[in-house]
């Protein structure tokens, strides 16, 4: 069944890449932007039959826009990134981030519920990342809008549910994919440590430099063999099926070269450690009581 579909942020990297496939599917898709700038090269590349505006999710004037639009699907995907220590990054810079990937998504979010409860039906899909499941040092106020972000979809979720209007809501997790998004976030810190001064010192931040770059290099050969799309994960999320949550491609690829009886076996202690059972929304730190059996499991999950 064909939807009706907006996309925040779509000028760039996953959110132009699944409108380009969404389009492709027959879907009427609405490719929103940041600025009025980003319109003319979007159109041209998304074709006419794309449907492209401006919208910065931050100006109320903006987000009033999509009332009356009878959307089907709204995929939160509109984000900025900000890296650096939580013990000296300006926090003013923090809020403005918590801003856009938090409440002016959970602000657009409920124009869209208003137009699919008189609709009786709709899909609610927000972009988080993996950085919003396991924590990352110095990438910490990116990372803490993203947990911010799969907290609030479990929890509207579930509000939803009760609500009883045929509202779904899902959040989709990606890993790392060659959108230049990653190199950008984590490069930030350190164009900030040289233009501000940091508490640590060039020993420390020469090491974590290299060891970073050392990261950056293993993921993108990961990302390389993920240059499909999104999409189908996207999909996966609401637009075709009904699953809470979608973790992307490559966190799928990893986890399938473990062996199945160990996963199994692992799997089946993370529920009893987290008092989980099946699979939930849960938010607890994965870390947290992962130590126990750390060693055990190392001889497989480095496979």
């Amino acid at each position: 069944m064909l939807k009706t579909i907006l996309i925040t942020g779509a000028g760039t990297g996953i959110g132009k890449d699944a409108a380009k496939k969404l389009l492709a599917r027959g879907h009427t898709v609405y490719a929103t932007t940041y600025s009025e700038a980003e319109i003319s090269a979007l159109q041209t590349e998304l074709g006419p039959a794309a449907r492209i505006f401006k919208l910065d999710i931050t100006r109320a004037e903006d987000r009033a826009k999509i009332a009356d639009l009878d959307l089907d699907v709204l995929i939160n995907n509109a984000a900025q990134n900000l890296s650096g220590s939580l013990a000296e990054v300006n926090i003013d810079r923090v809020r403005g981030l918590f801003e856009v990937n938090l409440f002016s998504s959970l602000e657009l979010t409920q124009i869209a519920i208003r137009s699919m409860i008189a609709r009786r039906g709709g899909t609610i899909i927000f972009m988080s990342s993996i950085t919003g499941r396991v924590p990352e040092p110095f990438v910490m106020p990116y990372s803490m809008t993203k947990f911010a972000i799969s907290a609030a979809a479990a929890g509207l979720r579930a509000e939803m549910k009760v609500l009883g209007k045929g509202i779904h809501v899902s959040v989709v997790e990606p890993g790392p994919y060659r959108t230049g998004f990653n190199q950008k976030l984590v490069g930030s810190q350190f164009e900030t440590i040289e233009r501000e001064g940091s508490l640590f010192s060039p020993t420390q931040i020469e090491a974590h430099k290299k060891a970073t770059d050392s990261r950056l290099q293993r993921l993108a050969m990961i990302a390389s063999n993920s240059r499909a799309s999104l999409t189908p994960e996207i999909e996966k999320s609401g637009i075709n099926a009904n699953a809470s949550r979608v973790k992307s491609s490559t966190t799928h690829r990893i986890r399938k070269r473990r062996p199945p009886d160990r996963l199994s076996e692992t799997k089946s202690k993370l529920h009893r450690s987290f008092g989980l059972v099946g699979r939930t929304m849960g938010r607890r730190d994965p870390r947290a009581r992962l130590r126990p059996f750390r060693r055990r499991t190392a001889s497989f999950s480095s496979a």
